[in-house]
């Protein structure tokens, strides 16, 4: 009878994570089912569009004295505005960026792709190449400093096209990239995933499922490492990497902590005490995630300036 008592913990602790990842999964997808899920049949989703943020009414892309560009990429179920906002009353973050006069040289986009709980989409792979095809039909490789901000699964996103730019044979394009911030992002991949798959017709969650046994990310993170290696023997400084992570559970469970934000990095990685949600909703600009994200950005332009 004792030999039994640990084998029934265990099988009572995986059954309390197990309930425990599908309730943060169910209160993750509430806002969805809200709009979709009670309209019977469902009516389809508005296109993903990816989106310049104005800095001002007679303000175009690429004006006089600007040449540089951040760029925001949402993760799973997130858009190109709603990921980045609180509420209705307060302004996204790249709203934010725009409103900065520390980035009047820098224009700001918002990727926006499809993701969808209860439809077909594209993979991983498939969306990271539509994402960079579209980088290019905007012409935003055109601009001698970008940045990218990335949130969850948008930052596996952008590694896989940062990824390809290093296969090309030319690594000009790669070179402009500044900064990358790595937000939350399941480099490792995220335990609610292998359970959300299966409720799920994105065929993203497939790959978001364990490092483990998903040769996927384990080839993302490989290319990723050997990526940042051919930067540091070339004697290159860009890309820069910055990584943080959620501390706070959402709806009881970390979706991202920081054995499964793990990945190449250019500094420790960062700590924030918010939830997988709000860890890029910022109020202030002089508080995190804000903060630490525009001295990254400091930082990373401050190497250039002392070669």
């Amino acid at each position: 009878m004792d030999r039994a008592i640990p084998s029934r913990i265990a099988r009572e602790r995986l059954r309390s994570s197990l309930r425990s990842m599908l309730i943060a999964f169910v209160g993750l997808l509430m806002p969805f089912c809200i709009t979709s899920c009670s309209t019977l049949p469902p009516t389809p989703p508005p296109p993903p569009e990816s989106r310049w943020v104005p800095k001002g009414e007679s303000w175009a892309p690429r004006q006089q004295g600007v040449n540089g560009v951040i760029i925001f990429v949402h993760g799973l179920f997130g858009d190109a505005d709603g990921t980045w906002r609180l509420d209705s009353k307060h302004p996204s973050w790249p709203e934010l960026v725009a409103r900065d006069s520390d980035f009047a040289s820098d224009d700001v986009y918002s990727v926006g792709y499809a993701t969808s709980f209860d439809r077909p989409t594209f993979n991983i792979e498939e969306t990271a190449q539509h994402v960079l095809r579209q980088l290019y039909d905007s012409n935003l490789f055109k601009y001698d400093r970008i940045y990218f901000i990335s949130h969850s699964m948008g930052g596996l996103i952008v590694k896989r096209l940062l990824n390809i730019l290093n296969d090309r044979s030319g690594t000009s394009d790669l070179r402009r990239v500044r900064a990358v911030l790595l937000i939350s992002t399941p480099s490792q991949g995220a335990p609610v995933a292998e359970i959300a798959r299966w409720l799920s017709m994105d065929p993203k969650l497939k790959d978001l499922t364990s490092a483990d046994f998903n040769t996927y990310l384990q080839g993302l993170d490989n290319d990723w490492t050997r990526m940042l290696r051919g930067r540091n023997r070339s004697h290159e400084d860009y890309p820069q990497v910055y990584c943080a992570y959620e501390t706070l559970p959402t709806h009881h469970v970390r979706i991202v902590s920081r054995v499964y934000a793990s990945t190449s990095c250019d500094e420790e990685m960062y700590p924030m005490l918010f939830d997988h949600l709000q860890i890029v909703k910022p109020l202030d600009v002089n508080k995190d995630p804000y903060f630490w994200a525009k001295n990254r950005v400091r930082e990373a332009d401050e190497l250039l300036k002392g070669r």
